[in-house]
């Protein structure tokens, strides 16, 4: 075999490989049918732009980058940590062996302030607590309603929170699909955090700053598993977790295919929180808009001020454990409805 025959036969070769490798990051998500309705005469179709089926490397760095031109390993504002005692760090994103891994670390002797409630004298109670070194990857591009999300993930078997969520760029909507505090903890401290899984979404005014988000039962959706000592409910293997964003005023929230939690209208009904009851989304004309803006898709752990302060805290043996202190996510999908060809 001569020198340019074998260049040839190794260039197809190298073609071959890279088909068998897309059809194989296709196939990730292709056995699962989206379980939402794109309605009458219309079908589903796959952005591509957003969707990642993370079957590439990317290795961890302290700096700035992209990954597969898709996400960025930071959070999308620039010079926030994040939340409580959460330390985001660039290094603490991978993605190997087919999935985005976010990792927990801790530095010895490194804390971080925050302030959570007030003191005795009705000031604002300043902590200061050990530090955890988490990860945050960003979407580059946003999503826009009607759209379905879904992702493959197994959840951190830890206290900390692992995430998947939608933010507009100016902060003041968001549509949380998971968020879930995977771990019992060791003494069992966080088992009540742990047996559910919360699904819910946010509006804000940002000054002065005002939050609103549903708080009755339906938010939480809990395991009936029966897990052995020392493992979670949710965290034992991957789970499908979606939602249909369907309008400003309609969510439907999906485990493993299955609908699971339904938010519609602005306002309460029967106890369950609507979109926007308090009229935090309202533009100039004062007419609320619910749940409208264009959103980025934003992966993360994170360890809440809140939590923190309430000792749900990783200790420094729980944290020797990496894999345990490992959020990955196998795959991410979103669908759009159109018209049927």
């Amino acid at each position: 075999m001569n020198l340019r025959t074998m260049r040839l036969r190794m260039g197809a070769w190298t073609l071959v490989m890279a088909a068998i490798a897309t059809a194989a990051g296709a196939q990730d998500w292709k056995r699962y049918r989206v379980p939402a309705d794109a309605g009458e005469g219309r079908e589903w179709r796959l952005n591509e732009v957003v969707s990642d089926d993370f079957n590439y490397t990317h290795k961890p760095t302290t700096e700035f980058a992209t990954l597969s031109d898709k996400w960025t390993n930071r959070y999308f504002r620039g010079g926030w940590e994040g939340p409580g005692t959460t330390e985001w760090r660039r290094e603490n994103v991978a993605v190997a062996k087919g999935n985005l891994w976010i990792r927990a670390t801790r530095e010895p002797g490194e804390t971080k302030q925050f302030v959570h409630g007030v003191d005795a004298d009705g000031k604002p109670k300043r902590l200061d607590l050990p530090a955890t070194r988490l990860g945050c990857i960003t979407s580059i591009e946003t999503v826009r309603y009607p759209a379905y999300i879904e992702a493959k993930t197994k959840v951190a078997n830890a206290v900390l929170a692992s995430d998947i969520w939608l933010l507009s760029e100016d902060s003041t909507q968001e549509i949380d699909i998971q968020e879930c505090y995977g771990g019992r903890g060791d003494d069992d401290r966080a088992d009540w955090f742990a047996r559910r899984l919360h699904m819910s979404h946010h509006v804000f005014i940002r000054r002065p700053f005002q939050d609103y988000q549903p708080k009755d039962d339906s938010t939480w959706i809990v395991s009936d598993r029966k897990p052995k000592r020392g493992r979670g409910y949710w965290t034992e293997k991957f789970h499908r977790v979606g939602v249909y964003w369907k309008s400003p005023t309609e969510l439907e929230y999906y485990i493993d295919g299955e609908l699971v939690k339904t938010t519609s209208g602005l306002d309460d009904v029967d106890g369950k929180g609507g979109i926007d009851p308090k009229g935090y989304t309202k533009d100039a004309s004062g007419k609320r808009t619910g749940l409208s803006k264009p959103m980025k898709i934003v992966i993360n752990m994170e360890a809440q001020d809140w939590n923190a302060a309430a000792g749900r805290q990783p200790t420094d043996e729980e944290l020797k454990r990496t894999d345990d202190h490992t959020f990955k996510v196998d795959w991410i999908r979103v669908y759009e409805p159109v018209a049927k060809k």
